[in-house]
């Protein structure tokens, strides 16, 4: 996971080759698969290993998992070929470390609203942290909240070298003010392009990459001029 040229752009609750495809030609990072079976947007490690071979290695690919074992982590790593666990729950240290120790980068998921806080990031090595509204139940909300709330984490994160992605009611229309707002690594968004949960809008997805990417030549320009 590198920021690169330009802001990483995730999109998650992908379930389907079509969709995968539509976000890959948009020009995304990553592609987010959810192994949480009370999500909408679930799906097993079967149908992730045909898109991720229809797809190819021209993305990130992570696997969401909420208070999992890291056994079945690994095994379902070892079937589809998902290259970061983003762990959602309360996991420990000892699950970041176990994944890590095994070759499988972690994303882990701190809360603005619940426990692990934005403040517990200090309890956790691991390659990435997304940062979330988190106002209720497990996973992501879809509710847009107050940005600010994570900038001092973010500048935190990133200036220790790491890397921070920000989600929670992200969406083709409030981008800019998030990207302007925040300056993270990379965004994370799914029912912001979406048809239907599980089900993504094209023209939403190009929309948001256009958008993201016009807001960080903007700042570059800024900086330097």
């Amino acid at each position: 996971m590198k920021r690169g040229q330009g802001i990483f752009i995730k999109i998650c609750g992908i379930t389907s080759v079509k969709d995968a495809r539509v976000c890959v030609d948009a020009g995304v990072d990553a592609l987010g698969f959810v192994f949480y079976p009370p999500s909408p947007r679930a799906v097993t490690a079967e149908t992730v290993r045909s898109i991720i071979s229809d797809v190819g290695n021209d993305v990130v690919f992570f696997g969401v998992f909420v208070k999992e074992s890291p056994e079945e982590i690994l095994r379902i790593r070892d079937i589809t070929g998902i290259e970061v666990a983003q762990l959602h729950g309360d996991e420990s240290r000892e699950v970041v470390t176990a994944l890590r120790r095994e070759g499988l980068k972690v994303c882990k998921a701190l809360f603005a609203k619940r426990k692990p806080f934005f403040s517990d990031v200090n309890l956790y090595f691991c390659d990435a942290f997304l940062l979330e509204a988190g106002r209720s139940g497990l996973g992501g909300t879809g509710e847009e909240w107050e940005w600010r709330e994570a900038r001092e984490t973010t500048e935190k994160i990133i200036s220790a070298g790491g890397f921070a992605l920000i989600a929670g009611g992200i969406n083709p229309e409030n981008v800019g003010h998030v990207v302007r707002g925040v300056m993270p690594s990379g965004i994370d968004v799914s029912s912001g392009v979406e048809l239907r949960p599980g089900v993504k809008d094209e023209r939403k997805v190009r929309t948001l990459v256009e958008k993201v990417k016009g807001v960080f030549h903007e700042t570059r320009q800024g900086s330097t001029g």
